[in-house]
Formats: C-alpha cells, structure tokens, sequence
C-alpha cells in the first residue's frame, strides 16, 4: 500500500467516527431538549384547621406547557360527571356544610398549565366556621379523586392522580 491510501483510510475512517459521535450527540441533545419542557403537575390539598376551608389546586413544578386532555373526577370511588364548574356545588352539597361559598374550575381539555403556574380546581370558603367538624370535612376532601391526563410539548403523554400525591 501506498502512503496516500493509508492516509485516505485513515481519513475516511476519522470522518466515519465524527459522523458518528455527531449523531450520538445529536441524540442525547434531544433527550436534554425533551426533558428540559417537560410538564410536572402535582395536586395540592390544602384543609385549614384555623379557618376550615379548602383549596384542591394544581401546579405546574416542571419546565415546560402541560396541555390538558382528560379531567375526570371521583367521588368515593363512583365516577362524577363535571360537565362544567357549576356543578361542584352538586357534590359538595352532599356534604351538609352550612353556609359555604364554593367556587370550581374545571380544566378545558383544549387550555394549558404553563411552568411555575398554578390554578385552583375547587375551592370552599366556609361562614360559619364554629359549626363545622374540619375531621369529617378532611373524611370529605379525601374521598374526591381527581385523574388528569395531559401532554408535553414533545406530545408525550401524562396522567397524574390527586389520590397518588397523597403523602
């Protein structure tokens, strides 16, 4: 062999490996890409002791839009249909809570949660605090469910569950 073949394998060969490292880290630049606008959501349940109301909300704690696609809710393991925010008063009526102000949203299958956001899914303002057993409203809260399916950016699919944060 010549010195110029060897020469022309050895670049040929060179070249072959930085073709290759590119696309290894072509790959691993769009893994980073992937994770850095991925959507966290986590419930939060919050029952005051002092002032017994509760706030069931959702945040977003990730770095990317969380676009909602399912919301469905439960309440002591039997589906409720949340056709719109109106009908939370429905199920929390049950409930036999004196005097309360409730105020619900209920997640648009085509709206967004963007990162470091928060937005309240059901809310209850108690007046007449005195007459109100905060055990049993905490016996209440536990017993709704809450499934959220969403997507990412990337179009990856999510599900959280406000039962599966319980800690």
């Amino acid at each position: 062999m010549n010195p110029d073949t060897i020469t022309a394998i050895i670049v040929g060969i060179i070249a072959l490996i930085a073709l290759c490292v590119s696309i290894w880290q072509l790959s691993v630049q769009r893994k980073h890409n992937k994770l850095s606008v991925k959507p966290c959501l986590i419930f939060d349940r919050i029952v005051q002791e002092r002032e017994p109301n509760v706030l069931i909300a959702i945040t977003n704690h990730g770095g990317g839009t969380a676009f909602f696609q399912e919301f469905d809710v439960t309440y002591q393991n039997e589906k409720f249909d949340l056709e719109d925010s109106l009908d939370w008063p429905k199920l929390i009526g049950q409930w036999g809570i004196p005097k309360a102000e409730i105020t619900g949203h209920r997640p648009d299958p085509k709206s967004a949660l963007a990162p470091n956001c928060t937005r309240e899914i059901l809310k209850i303002t108690i007046k007449e605090k005195p007459n109100v057993d905060v055990e049993k409203l905490r016996t209440y809260i536990h017993r709704i469910d809450i499934q959220l399916k969403y997507k990412s950016l990337y179009d990856d699919d999510y599900e959280v569950s406000l039962n599966s944060d319980l800690s």
